[in-house]
């Protein structure tokens, strides 16, 4: 691909990001200087922990939190406020205004890379300009990514997954370096999109070991490795400021995947969204809205193109057919848990030993490993398709996308200009000058029992986020000290 082209590529993606950013946002909620949007839900506490982080001076581990969870040995990694970002805009916090988030530029940068890497995948195939570039749209609307902007703004960074699948296409020799740096990245978005590196990583090992492609020096000495690289960077980035056992959560087997996820249009994290035109929603199960993860229709026709590449085709895409097969089927059952139910009937469901439950914890919100899955299903069904009709494959996959496009407004239509987002009205709590008045008196605001998560930081997160006092223990983390 020429200087030229890529520039032109490049200034595209990020236009059209721009614009379904507002589309999601509003010009209102897409401005930096505008927090009223992170004031609900568990959004407060991803500008909570920023606030604190950017004022505060800098400490090893680099993003050690203290003053925002007072004897926590917080961090801002158990914040979810994005550090990769939070690094980057703390070095410039002197120029930047009092209210200032970058959660919506989180967004933006997101959709650009996420149309331009899936771009890159399909090209690097293709050789095709057009199709690469219809191929694009349907990640740039993936329903999976798209549904996390109400809650999880870190778990939108779907692209680094896409990253990930895009080094298996790079020479044998900048692979590897290549995919410990893409891993290493993912420790500063979110531990999950690490995990599920790691995870794609070891089971291709795993696979290549089998197949006999790689001898089992060669297979310890890469798997060994990663860890050499990733155990150190997460403590210099403050992974390890609470014990190991303090980051387990409870959730395996409540936050899974359901197996009608698939063609199951039911989303939304709190108010129930139907994403589809055609398909009428299915029922869940305790908290299988994280294992939301429905293909639209024509995902469907890409799934049944996914079955017969992995099944009945030799030629590679991303990985082997068979290498294929075994990531899917391990992510898929990590996915479902010990907990397997079809809808609201329950298929098999078994306790599991303690042990192996504090191990599974590390999965806790286990339906987000069909991410990559879900991928894999799109990457190889636009692709075959390319494959299987070359001469027409611009025709009908411009088709697929315009009857995908159809299908998803249906669910698209309830995020446009931030209607996703609820903005709280002042209430008793909110009394921002009593809060300032008290804060010229006390530098801290403490709990007479802390606790993670209390009712009261419900009340009090719209005060917090204000910064009005030096420290607090009012707050709610994703892991915590136990």
């Amino acid at each position: 691909m020429i200087k030229k082209d890529l520039i032109r590529l490049n200034i595209f993606f990020l236009s059209f990001s721009l614009i379904l950013s507002i589309y999601l946002f509003g010009f209102k909620y897409f401005n930096p200087a505008n927090t009223s949007w992170l004031a609900w839900g568990d959004l407060p506490t991803l500008q909570t922990g920023w606030n604190y982080f950017r004022i505060d001076e800098w400490r090893f581990p680099i993003f050690s939190n203290p003053n925002y969870g007072i004897y926590l040995n917080n961090n801002l990694i158990y914040t979810d406020s994005i550090p990769l970002f939070a690094l980057f805009f703390k070095i410039f916090n002197f120029i930047l205004p009092d209210n200032f988030q970058y959660f919506s530029l989180w967004i933006l940068f997101s959709l650009y890379l996420q149309g331009l890497i899936s771009y890159l995948i399909i090209f690097k195939v293709t050789k095709s300009k057009k199709y690469s570039l219809i191929g694009s749209m349907f990640f740039i609307f993936s329903t999976i990514m798209i549904h996390r902007i109400t809650q999880f703004p870190a778990h939108f960074g779907h692209w680094i997954i896409l990253l990930f699948l895009y080094t298996e296409l790079l020479d044998k020799n900048k692979k590897f370096i290549i995919q410990n740096l893409v891993i290493l990245l993912s420790l500063l978005i979110n531990f999950y999109f690490t995990l599920i590196l790691l995870m794609i990583f070891y089971i291709n090992q795993i696979y290549n070991l089998i197949s006999k492609q790689k001898s089992i020096n060669s297979f310890l000495k890469q798997c060994l490795l990663v860890l050499i690289l990733v155990i150190p960077a997460m403590y210099i980035f403050g992974y390890f400021q609470i014990s190991p056992d303090d980051g387990l959560g409870w959730g395996y087997g409540f936050y899974n995947l359901n197996l009608n996820s698939f063609f199951n249009p039911l989303g939304g994290t709190y108010n129930p969204i139907n994403w589809s035109n055609f398909l009428s929603v299915k029922p869940l199960q305790n908290g299988e809205i994280e294992g939301f993860s429905y293909l639209g229709v024509s995902g469907l026709i890409f799934l049944v193109l996914f079955f017969k590449h992995i099944f009945f085709e030799k030629k590679n895409i991303i990985f082997e057919p068979r290498g294929v097969l075994l990531i899917t089927i391990i992510l898929f059952f990590l996915s479902l848990s010990n907990n397997i139910n079809f809808g609201d009937t329950t298929i098999i469901n078994f306790p599991l030993n303690k042990y192996l439950y504090g191990l599974a914890s590390l999965f806790r919100s286990s339906g987000r490993f069909i991410w990559p899955v879900y991928y894999l299903i799109f990457i190889i069904g636009i692709i075959s398709i390319y494959i299987l009709f070359p001469k027409k494959s611009i025709f009908i996959l411009s088709i697929l996308l315009s009857i995908q496009l159809f299908d998803l407004s249906s669910g698209l239509k309830h995020y446009f200009n931030g209607n996703q987002y609820i903005v709280k009205s002042a209430s008793k709590y909110t009394d921002y000058e009593y809060w300032k008045k008290i804060s010229n008196q006390f530098e801290n605001l403490r709990l007479l029992k802390p606790k993670n998560d209390s009712n009261i930081y419900g009340k009090l997160s719209s005060i917090i986020i204000k910064n009005y006092f030096k420290s607090t223990d009012v707050v709610y983390l994703s892991r915590v000290n136990r």
